[in-house]
Formats: structure tokens, sequence, C-alpha cells
């Protein structure tokens, strides 16, 4: 009930300030503090702790590595089925990607405007992100406001199709899939199999 910095420990003791929040399989919550600029994690246990942040907030692009570093305002966050967690930025356009203890740039070239697509997605302007989704193939879609857009950032190309399985029956192999994760830009018109061998 109070903003202030961050306490690890029983989340109902801690000061906080959270802007967004997002879960993932697990049952874990995540949060964005505007006040510290932490990136917060709790457990369905209750217990908070810091997953990337130092309690102070800047303007400008972070240093890369260590999650113990000053953070930009989140905007936005999601986590995706492996655990990584994804937060947008509005002081400086930017998507970051915080994976086991280390925080990368993930999209955005610290300047404003409407993005460049069809190019390296941390070579491109973006606008502030107030949402961002990001699918089990690891897309995001980021929702901009500034620019009357939802972005994709992401391969053209489809994933694979997921739990593939085949049976044998005498002379004949029944194969059964689920769809790609992503499918890419271009709609999926048919699959081929192959045998090898």
């Amino acid at each position: 009930g109070a903003s202030g910095p961050n306490t690890p420990g029983a989340a109902t003791s801690s000061n906080m300030a959270p802007y967004m929040i997002a879960a993932d399989h697990a049952g874990n919550v995540y949060a964005g503090d505007v006040v510290t600029c932490n990136i917060l994690k709790i457990t369905p246990g209750g217990v908070l702790s810091v997953l990337a942040g130092n309690g102070t907030c800047i303007t400008t692009t972070p240093t890369f590595g260590s999650v113990n570093t000053a953070l930009p305002h989140p905007s936005a966050l999601d986590v995706d089925s492996a655990g990584n967690v994804y937060v947008s930025t509005y002081d400086n356009f930017q998507v970051y990607k915080i994976s086991a203890g280390q925080i990368s740039l993930f999209a955005g070239d610290d300047t404003m405007g409407a993005p460049n697509y069809d190019n390296a997605a941390i070579t491109s302007p973006l606008n502030t992100s107030e949402g961002i989704v990001v699918n089990d193939a690891g897309v995001a879609f980021l929702s901009h406001s500034d620019n009357n857009t939802i972005d994709r950032i992401g391969p053209e190309t489809p994933s694979a199709p997921r739990d593939v399985q085949a049976t044998l029956h005498g002379n004949a192999v029944a194969l059964s899939f689920l769809p790609p994760a992503d499918a890419g830009t271009t709609p999926i018109t048919g699959y081929e199999a192959s045998l090898d061998g």
C-alpha cells in the first residue's frame, strides 16, 4: 500500500508501485515498478524478489549483461513459456529480454519513431510500447498508440510444428502434429512429410 524501495521477502510487506503485471505458467507474477524501475518476481507462495534493476531509474540505455543495473521506467512486460521476461520502456523506446540473470536488448535503437519494418529490431526506432505479448515461439507483439499499430518482432518463416508423433501401422505411418506456435508473416498453405532412409 505504499511506494518506495522494494524489500525482498514477504510480498505483502514490501513497498511497490506496480505499473504492469504478467504471470508465467508456474504461477509466478512479474511486475514493473515505476518508482524503483525494478522488475519484481512474486512466487505463488507470496515471496518477492528483484528480478532485474538496482532501484535506480535512468532515461538512457542500461548496461547490458548482469540484471543488477539501473533501468529506464517500464511501460509493459510479458513472460514467455521458457520463463524469459520481456520489458518495454517509455524513457528510451526499447524492449529488453531478461534471461538467466542477464539482460539484453531485444528491440529498439534508443530513438523515438515509426519502426523500420523488415529490418533488425535492435536497429529500428520504436514508439512507447504500451502493451507487449510474447507467444510460445518467443515472438513478441507490441502495441503502439503513437503510430496506431500492433508490431510483430520475430522471424518471417514459421517455427517448427509441435508435438510431432509418428506411429507405424504395417506398411503405413500415421503422422500427427500441432501447428507451429508462430506462423511467421506469410500464411501456411500446407505441410510436407518426407521419409529419410
